[in-house]
């Protein structure tokens, strides 16, 4: 059953590049595909409902948690942004500050000021939380802000 699906979103995709909607941006180690034009891709995605949404940036996340660990380094921006989108708040912040701490360590403050952003807007997002349990992640984060603007001095 599960190759059937697999079968139909490989000749679904290959329809797409043949209307030149999509196209291969990695063939190794694994496929990528990009769509040709963001706005076709703002349309595909706005269209979906809410929920499939945070279903599919579920997924998305399970599947890059599941398939390279050994490189979430690398994905740290990927992770944060499906945890985030799928509304996982708590790993959405230890991906977003561990990026965040990367750039900062490559004096990349730019960078780094929007992961901070990205921390701050989990953050308020989070209104479910215990209030004490926020304020305490959110003094955390103020020493990133204080490391942050030390980069930014420096560059």
């Amino acid at each position: 059953m599960a190759e059937d699906g697999e079968e139909a979103i490989r000749r679904g995709l290959a329809r797409l590049q043949a209307a030149e909607f999509l196209y291969d941006t990695n063939l190794f180690p694994d496929l990528e595909y990009t769509f040709k034009h963001a706005l076709t891709w703002e349309v595909a995605y706005k269209s979906l409902p809410q929920e499939k949404r945070r279903t599919y940036h579920e997924k998305i996340a399970e599947a890059l948690e599941a398939s390279v660990p050994d490189l979430w380094d690398e994905k740290l921006d990927l992770l944060a942004h499906h945890n985030q989108q799928s509304g996982n708040v708590e790993k959405a912040l230890e991906y977003l500050r561990r990026a965040a701490e990367k750039a900062v360590a490559r004096f990349a403050a730019e960078e780094a000021a929007r992961y901070y952003e990205g921390v701050i807007a989990c953050l308020v997002s989070t209104s479910g939380l215990p209030r004490s349990r926020w304020c305490g992640r959110l003094d955390g984060y103020e020493q990133g802000g204080r490391m942050l603007a030390q980069v930014q001095i420096i560059a």
